[in-house]
């Protein structure tokens, strides 16, 4: 995978997350874009702090289908940011230890900043991954927790909104 921004590279990453995170990390990391989002890619690839992005198309049509930005968090659970052609964002939450049925409908609860929870209902979109529609309080919070079937996890959002201008712009480029 390509280098991370201020010299930092994914191995790197990888290292920091404790053993059995990085397994899984590594492991999701292998499969998650291209069988997540039903798309091919990533293309046009860039890396923003921890995160990693690119643009993705569908494999039937070949044409462009979305952008996403991805990273692992201790947990074990990846966060995605993704935006379509049609300017939708999502936020998708993966977890390969997961066993979810397609199509589901899935309970979160998001908290941002520390705020009251939020409960939202994802869909499972795979067996390991649930997408819910990324809500206003997202794009201006430095921090979210969140809690997934069942399991807890934090990700630090600093510098989101750069990273959703990159997302944008990859996907006005298409």
């Amino acid at each position: 995978m390509d280098g991370l921004s201020n010299g930092c590279t994914f191995g790197g990453v990888v290292e920091m997350l404790r053993p059995s995170a990085r397994a899984m990390a590594v492991g999701v990391l292998l499969f998650l874009l291209p069988t997540a989002v039903q798309a091919a890619g990533p293309t046009r690839v860039f890396p923003f702090g921890l995160w990693s992005g690119g643009a993705y198309t569908d494999d039937q049509t070949g044409a462009f289908s979305r952008c996403a930005a991805y990273v692992p968090n201790n947990s074990g659970v990846v966060t995605v940011v993704t935006v379509d052609r049609s300017f939708d964002w999502s936020l998708r939450f993966v977890d390969p230890g997961w066993a979810l049925t397609p199509k589901a409908q899935i309970p979160i609860q998001l908290h941002f900043d520390g705020g009251p929870a939020s409960g939202a209902v994802g869909t499972a979109l795979t067996p390991t991954m649930v997408e819910v529609p990324m809500p206003n309080t997202f794009r201006n919070s430095l921090q979210m927790s969140a809690q997934v079937q069942g399991q807890p996890f934090l990700s630090n959002l600093n510098f989101m909104s750069r990273l959703m201008f990159l997302l944008a712009n990859c996907a006005a480029t298409g």
